[in-house]
């Protein structure tokens, strides 16, 4: 079932995990390898309406194409803009927002998260972290593709779906694959992934242009959006804090580790890093700027909800 709910003013639109009232999945030809015929790639989709309900209320819920129909645009591109800073005239800032939304819809808050919430898995932040981050880059590359490939459009966005759903392909970053991380979501995780993607196309067909479905695929992560997440606007400037304070260069934040209670003291709490944070910051700056799963799951874990990589001080 398609929700619209006001987000501060918002079109925030998230989809029911819990109805049977989303896009329909497409048949099995659909899911063909990526050098199948056109006809494969056609999805009936733009013909259907989206919505109902799983009660008895008559009353006609709006379709998809309504919603999108009654969007203000220009509103919602300036909330973006001063919400996360997202500038949507900036068409790589604004794809990336939107690969790290598809991320969050797609990958993080999926079954994956039953799977991180089991010890025995050892899916730890580490793993998410790499793994989280891949995914948003897979996804701009996606992106890329439905814009540039005029003749299969879509075909990005399937083959994004079939690497996120390979239980052989190696996790970059990692040690394991999506069979070794993913007990627990092995058997849910398919259903929401073609969702989310089935989804995915089906605005790519019904939108007027890539911008606005661009623009739609950011609005639909909702209040999971953080601004200074990778792929986001303040990304860069998190990591460039991040950095001054791994140097030793940030007397207030020293102060701050120093001065709580749950902290050791900063000497003692950088001697608990990883090496390469205390050895190697351009190495560092380069990986967290542009590609941080290639840190390693371990040198992540051990900055994931790191005080240094906050807004402020501990």
């Amino acid at each position: 079932m398609v929700t619209a709910s006001a987000d501060t003013g918002s079109v925030a639109l998230t989809l029911s995990r819990s109805s049977d009232d989303y896009v329909q999945t497409l048949d099995s030809t659909r899911r063909r390898s990526a050098h199948s015929d056109h006809d494969a790639w056609q999805s009936p989709r733009v013909h259907r309406t989206i919505g109902g309900t799983m009660s008895d209320d008559p009353t006609p819920q709006p379709t998809l194409e309504d919603v999108i129909a009654g969007i203000d645009w220009t509103s919602e591109e300036q909330q973006l803009q001063e919400r996360y800073g997202l500038d949507c005239d900036n068409d790589e800032a604004l794809l990336q927002g939107a690969a790290y939304a598809l991320m969050l819809r797609a990958w993080r808050n999926s079954p994956i998260e039953d799977a991180h919430a089991r010890p025995r898995n050892n899916l730890h932040d580490g793993v998410m972290f790499a793994r989280n981050t891949w995914v948003t880059h897979r996804a701009a590359r996606a992106l890329r593709e439905v814009r540039d490939e005029s003749k299969f459009p879509l075909r990005g966005l399937y083959r994004l779906e079939s690497d996120l759903l390979s239980r052989d392909i190696m996790w970059e970053g990692t040690p394991g694959n999506l069979q070794t991380y993913g007990y627990g979501a092995l058997s849910a995780l398919p259903k929401h992934v073609k969702r989310c993607i089935d989804t995915s196309a089906f605005l790519y067909e019904t939108i007027d242009s890539f911008r606005h479905y661009l623009v739609f695929t950011v609005l639909q992560a909702g209040w999971f959006l953080h601004r200074d997440h990778y792929g986001m606007p303040f990304w860069p400037e998190t990591v460039e804090r991040a950095l001054v304070r791994l140097a030793a260069e940030d007397k207030d934040f020293i102060a701050q580790v120093d001065a709580t209670s749950y902290l050791p003291d900063y000497s003692d709490f950088m001697a608990g890093a990883p090496e390469v944070y205390r050895t190697d910051l351009h190495r560092v700056r380069e990986c967290l700027l542009h590609k941080p799963w290639e840190l390693g799951a371990e040198n992540l874990a051990w900055l994931a909800w790191n005080p240094v990589m906050m807004d402020g001080h501990p």
